[in-house]
């Protein structure tokens, strides 16, 4: 049976494979452009899936990878400033070791305390050197020069004399230290680190309070969230047990448990004051939980009353070691860059006893002989760089009002012998940013192979080859020029082309 095909079919067959062909020509003209294989999720989704993946890869590999160069600037600005400062205290040692002769302190002490006063000023620039607004040796968070001289010519770091700082262990062993008769105790530990040194603070139990005399008695129930309770003249032992309010049960004083209460005594106060705590002394396991509690501080530095320096923690960086961040805030040491540099710690903090012995050695080498020890075995001098200099620098003002220079060159010398060993923290503090500023570069090297690597997946699932790709254009286009062609021989012409 005959099949009629009408002019009709023919057109829409034709248009519909020309429509196809163009469409393949501009697809494939597309991927030439773009290089790509894809540019729509739905074109592709197994792959697209693995892109994005691959792409949050890169771009955090990225982000590592600017915050390591951002860590090595910074860790190079403050190497840069502890050299200087090194140089600094050399050159201070140099020229101190000249006071250690008479004559010649006599003659130059004008210009040896001008000398001192130049050097403490390049000493606080420095210590105060910033990188991107940051301080870098100035710790954490800090918006404002940390180190600053209070009235007195001393050191600060945010309001606080280095001189009186203590570190994160010496703070944990003054805890741990026996202190005889007092004790930390559960209802008032807080209260017993602030007085933790004070040899005014002691405890007792209720027997040994017997024969004291009871002007003022402050009591404290033990977790008691009622104001605090005040008896006055209390004249006999038996009204100072009346007067003892309910424990944390709701329970009235019970003779048979006074074992269990204890008082600890302030002498610093005027009068006799008094504060009753009902519950145990603080017990080896309860001092434990205080050495957890400073062991679990983001601050490095305390005062002596226990209470932690603000901003003398540490700052961290995510480089690429999946960073861990407690609850307390403390960051997991081995999962982040630590880009503090420990500038308290590098110029010296707390005080120390210089042995007389040290000292003399000194003098001997300057061919000096000092004014003895007298009725002293040692002499106390400050930690800190800044705080030496002022300290010989006073000395030597101190001729001016008639001191003697056996004494000021004793003082001076003594300075001189722990200002020796600061000096080499200071190079030690150096050393350790050349170890850290080594981590970081291997870091680097490890970043960057790692963006290689990514970038070569990327372009292995995202991008095309371009000579296959140009290939395929090049035959859909000459598919589509012959789709054209073949059109004139089974396309009809029309009146108008007739007519032409």
């Amino acid at each position: 049976m005959a099949v009629r095909i009408t002019s009709g079919t023919t057109n829409r067959t034709y248009l519909k494979n020309l429509n196809g062909s163009q469409k393949a020509m501009n697809r494939a003209m597309e991927r030439v452009e773009t290089g790509r294989d894809f540019q729509r999720v739905s074109d592709n989704v197994t792959k697209a899936t693995r892109a994005i993946s691959v792409r949050e890869r890169l771009y955090r590999n990225e982000q590592m990878t600017d915050n390591v160069n951002t860590a090595m600037e910074q860790l190079n600005m403050a190497e840069k400033a502890l050299k200087q400062m090194n140089d600094i205290c050399s050159n201070v040692q140099s020229e101190m070791f000249k006071c250690l002769n008479t004559p010649t302190l006599q003659a130059g002490k004008d210009s040896f305390s001008a000398f001192l006063d130049g050097a403490k000023d390049e000493i606080m620039r420095l210590a105060n050197t910033k990188y991107n607004d940051k301080y870098v040796l100035g710790g954490l968070g800090i918006e404002v020069a940390p180190f600053k001289p209070n009235e007195e010519g001393n050191m600060e770091f945010n309001g606080v004399e280095l001189s009186e700082m203590q570190d994160k262990t010496q703070m944990i062993n003054s805890i741990k230290k026996d202190y005889g008769t007092s004790h930390l105790c559960t209802a008032c530990c807080k209260d017993c680190i602030n007085a933790r040194t004070n040899d005014d603070i002691d405890c007792f139990t209720l027997d040994e309070l017997k024969d004291l005399s009871k002007e003022a008695i402050r009591l404290v129930p033990k977790d008691s969230r009622r104001p605090e309770v005040n008896v006055a003249d209390t004249s006999t032992y038996d009204r100072f047990l009346l007067g003892l309010e309910k424990d944390v049960d709701g329970n009235y004083y019970d003779e048979s448990k006074k074992d269990d209460y204890h008082v600890v005594w302030d002498r610093s106060k005027s009068g006799l004051h008094f504060t009753i705590h009902l519950g145990e002394r603080m017990s080896d396991t309860e001092i434990a939980k205080e050495v957890s509690d400073i062991q679990a501080e983001t601050q490095n530095f305390y005062y002596s009353n226990g209470k932690p320096v603000k901003y003398s923690g540490d700052s961290y960086m995510d480089i690429g070691l999946d960073m861990s961040v407690a609850g307390n805030g403390k960051v997991a040491p081995k999962t982040a860059f630590r880009t503090t540099v420990d500038g308290i710690a590098a110029m010296g903090y707390g005080t120390t006893d210089v042995p007389y012995n040290e000292i003399k050695g000194l003098q001997a080498s300057a061919g000096y002989q000092g004014s003895g020890s007298g009725s002293n075995d040692s002499e106390t001098v400050c930690n800190n760089i800044y705080d030496m200099m002022n300290e010989m620098q006073k000395a030597i003002d101190s001729l001016d009002e008639g001191a003697d220079i056996s004494n000021v060159i004793d003082k001076i010398s003594a300075v001189m012998v722990n200002f020796k060993k600061q000096t080499d923290n200071i190079i030690a503090a150096e050393s350790e940013i050349g170890v850290r500023t080594q981590f970081l570069e291997t870091n680097l090297d490890r970043l960057e192979a790692e963006n290689t690597s990514l970038k070569k997946m990327q372009k292995d699932i995202e991008t095309v080859d371009d000579a296959t790709e140009i290939t395929n254009f090049l035959g859909y286009q000459n598919a589509w020029n012959l789709v054209l062609q073949f059109g004139k021989n089974i396309v009809p012409k029309s009146l108008m082309d007739y007519v032409n």
